[in-house]
This record gives structure tokens, sequence and C-alpha cells, in this order.
């Protein structure tokens, strides 16, 4: 029993090395577009609605063996919320659409042929963004726009985590995305306390479709 388990095994990962996708020393790229599902998360923070935004870019891989390869990217994607509140028969909503150049850092785990596990991290640089706070009752609505730059935190870290599929070199990609440090200075929730509380972090969830081209 004992010889037909190892047997088994060894059949296993030698499919499994079979069926990789990367070859060593292989280099690729992967322009790539689609949905940026972004929401915020952290302290206190409750009932955000998500932004459906873009997101584009570039991957660039290197495979170092048959299901191992390292990835770095360059991508726009749109991140954002809105949060919603009731008191006193007003009701107030506020709206947060903000802009940022990433750059993930992936290592890719191909566990069959075409299927690969990714995760790694994420630097990103704020482009630009706005809030605008909207308050209103029966007898009407008013609403208030404001940039975001001077509040914004310029650089963000995160971690991506996902997975993707590729057929023919047409490549279907979900990630993850965990930010890790705030994504706005104290001088934000002080202009919208009743709206903001504590600190808040970009969260989203990408699904893109991208094409790989191999050298």
């Amino acid at each position: 029993m004992k010889k037909i388990t190892i047997i088994l095994a060894a059949l296993f990962f030698g499919a499994f090395a079979a069926n990789a996708q990367n070859e060593p020393a292989q280099f690729s790229i992967r322009p790539s577009a689609g949905i940026n599902i972004a929401t915020y998360g952290g302290e206190d923070i409750d009932d955000v609605d998500p932004r459906v935004g873009m997101i584009a870019g570039v991957e660039a891989e290197l495979g170092l063996t048959y299901n191992f390869g390292l990835s770095l990217g360059l991508n726009y994607a749109q991140f954002g919320g809105s949060r919603k509140m009731a008191e006193d028969g007003a009701k107030y909503s506020l709206d947060v659409k903000t802009n940022y150049i990433t750059m993930p850092v992936l290592a890719n785990i191909y566990l069959c042929k075409g299927l690969a596990l990714k995760a790694g991290i994420q630097a990103g640089y704020y482009l630009n963004g706005d809030a605008s706070v909207s308050a209103g009752n029966s007898s009407g609505r008013i609403t208030i726009a404001a940039k975001l730059d001077d509040y914004a935190e310029k650089i963000a870290f995160g971690i991506p985590v996902g997975l993707s599929y590729e057929f023919k070199g047409l490549t279907v990609d979900a990630r993850y995305y965990y930010g890790l440090n705030k994504a706005f200075d104290e001088d934000l929730y002080k202009a919208y306390d009743e709206y903001l509380s504590g600190k808040v972090y970009n969260r989203g969830l990408s699904i893109t479709l991208g094409y790989r081209i191999s050298f």
C-alpha cells in the first residue's frame, strides 16, 4: 500500500510539472483591461457601497521553473466608494472617486495547465480624486464637491491575491487587493467627520481579460 501511495504521488507531481504553463527563462507580457469593484475597509467603516471603475495595464512575467514565475505590472486603477446616512428626516450621501497608478509584484504558482495562484505586494501612486457630499429632505437637496489632492496619501501599499486561467493565450484574472496603509490623512476626517470615522483603507476586486505574448 505504501509503495502504491508513493507511485501515485510521483505520478501526480509529474503530471503537475508537465502541465505547468511556464517554461524556465520564458519571458512574456500580458496587456489586460477590466473592472475594479472598489470599496473601503477599516475601523468603524460600515455600509460602504462599492464603486465600479476600470483597471487597465500590462504585466511582464519571467518563468523561473515549470510551475513558478515572477511578474511585475503597471496599471491604471480606479478606487473609491460611497456611503449613505439618514438623520432627522434628512438624507446624506458621500461619494468618493480616486485614481491610482499601481505596480503589483506577484509570485505566480501554476497549479495545473493554465491555472495560476497569484500573491505578492503592490505599490500605488495617487493621481487624483474627488468627493461629493449631498444632503437633502422633502424641501430640496444640495451637493458640494471637493478635490481630494490635499487629503489623499500619495503612496499606497497593499497585498494582492487571486487566480488566473489562461487558454490559448487569453487570460481571465480575478484578484483581490487589501490595502495596508490609510488612504487619506486625518484632515479629511475632520472635514467629513459626520460621514467618515477612523482610518479607511482601499479594498478592491479586479476582474480583467488579457492576452499573453511570449518571447
